[in-house]
C-alpha cells in the first residue's frame, strides 16, 4: 500500500522587500495628508475669518455711528479728528493713520482726537475695537480695528471744513500673546493683558505688533522693540503686468515708505504676500494675487483690480493710485471705507 502523506499549506510571509514597499507607500501617503490637512485648515480658518468679519463690519459701523459725537453725517469726534489729520502732516491730502495712545495705563491703545474750538477730548477705547465685544461671550476678542484717515480738500480757504475718507481695517488679533504671569504664578487672561488698566505698562500686550524694523511679531509685545502694529502708509510704481492691456496696470513696487521705522525692502516684502489687501489714494480696495521677483530682493505685487486712468487724462500716473495704505500683517477682511462731512 502506497503511504499517504499530508502536507500542509502554510501561508507565504511577506518578505522583507515587499515590507519595506508597503511602509513606503504608506508614508508617502501619509506625507500627503500632512500636506493637505494644513491646505484645509487654513482655507476654514479664512472662511470662518471672513464670515465673522462682516458680522464684526456691521458691528462696528453700528457701534462707531450710534455715537452722537461720531455720527454718520458729522459730529465734533469726526471735526476733532479732522484736527488730527491737520496736526499729523495731512495737510496734503495724504493717509493718516491713527495712533493709538501710548502715554497712560488708564488710556492704552485708545484713539484721543482733541476739538480745536472747544479743546474737549473724544475716546473711542481700545476695548470698543476689540470683537467680539468683551463680555459679549465668554471667548477672547479674535479682532481689533484700525483707522485711518485722510483730507478730501486740502485748500488752505478751506481745508478746516474739509470732507474725510475714512477707512476702517479689521484684522486678527496676534496669535502668539503669552501674558505677564500675576502673583499666583497664573498668567492673566489675554482679555486683561489688553484692556485692564490696573496692570502696569510692563504687562500689558498689544493687540498686533510689530518690531523696530516694522515687521510683525505676532505676539502683542510692548516692550524688547515691539510697538503697536499702524496701517503702512507708501508710495508705488505700478506697471503692466501679466494680464495687463493698454490703460490698465497690475504689477506693483513699493518705491517710497512714508510710514516711520519702515524700510522700503521690508514694506515690499509686507504687500507681496497673496491675499494682502491695500487701498489706493482714492479708497479703492485691491487684492494681491500673486508675487513676481523682478531682481534681488525686489518682489512685486500682481494685484486685482489693475489700476486705470481713474483721472481721465489719457495715461496712468501715480496722480492716479499714490499714496497707498496697507497693513504689516494681511486680513482676509475687506476694509470698510467711507465719507465723512464733518
Amino acid at each position: 500500500m502506497t503511504p499517504i502523506r499530508l502536507t500542509t499549506r502554510c501561508a507565504r510571509a511577506f518578505s522583507l522587500v515587499e515590507v519595506l514597499i508597503a511602509v513606503l507607500v504608506l508614508s508617502l501617503g501619509l506625507l500627503g495628508l500632512g500636506a493637505v490637512f494644513p491646505m484645509v485648515m487654513r482655507e476654514q480658518r479664512l472662511a470662518t475669518e471672513s464670515n465673522l468679519g462682516i458680522s464684526a463690519g456691521n458691528a462696528i459701523e453700528q457701534m462707531l455711528f450710534s455715537r452722537p459725537d461720531f455720527a454718520r453725517n458729522g459730529g465734533p469726534g469726526w471735526e476733532a479728528m479732522r484736527e488730527y489729520l491737520i496736526n499729523n502732516n495731512g495737510r496734503s491730502g495724504e493717509w493718516i493713520p491713527i495712533e493709538p495712545d501710548d502715554s497712560n495705563a488708564a488710556q492704552l491703545n485708545a484713539y484721543i482726537f482733541t476739538h480745536p474750538d472747544t479743546g474737549v477730548e473724544y475716546h473711542i477705547p481700545l476695548a470698543q475695537r476689540l470683537y467680539p465685544v468683551p463680555y459679549s461671550t465668554d471667548q477672547d476678542p479674535r479682532f481689533v480695528w484700525d483707522m485711518a484717515a485722510r483730507l478730501l480738500n486740502t485748500s488752505p480757504s478751506t481745508i478746516d471744513s474739509s470732507p474725510m475718507l475714512v477707512a476702517i481695517f479689521l484684522r486678527p488679533i496676534d496669535p502668539g500673546i503669552r501674558p505677564a504671569i500675576d502673583t499666583n504664578g497664573q498668567p492673566y487672561p489675554v482679555l486683561s493683558a489688553l484692556i485692564d488698566s490696573n496692570l502696569s505698562g510692563r504687562d500689558r500686550r498689544n493687540p498686533v505688533s510689530v518690531d523696530q524694523r516694522g515687521r510683525p511679531t505676532q505676539d502683542g509685545r510692548r516692550n524688547r522693540g515691539g510697538t503697536y502694529a499702524m496701517p503702512i502708509v507708501a508710495e508705488a510704481i505700478i506697471g503692466p503686468g501679466i494680464g495687463g492691456s493698454a490703460g490698465e496696470y497690475d504689477k506693483l513696487v513699493v518705491q517710497k515708505v512714508l510710514s516711520p521705522q519702515m524700510n522700503t525692502t521690508d514694506a515690499g516684502i509686507l504687500i507681496a504676500v497673496s491675499g494682502q489687501q491695500f487701498l489706493d489714494y482714492r479708497g479703492y480696495v485691491h487684492t494681491v494675487t500673486g508675487t513676481s521677483d523682478i531682481g534681488g530682493a525686489v518682489r512685486a505685487a500682481i494685484i486685482s483690480p489693475s489700476i486705470s486712468d481713474v483721472d481721465g487724462d489719457g495715461s496712468v500716473t501715480s496722480d492716479d493710485y499714490n499714496p497707498i495704505l496697507f497693513l504689516p500683517q494681511p486680513s482676509n477682511v475687506k476694509p470698510i471705507v467711507f465719507t465723512v462731512n464733518p
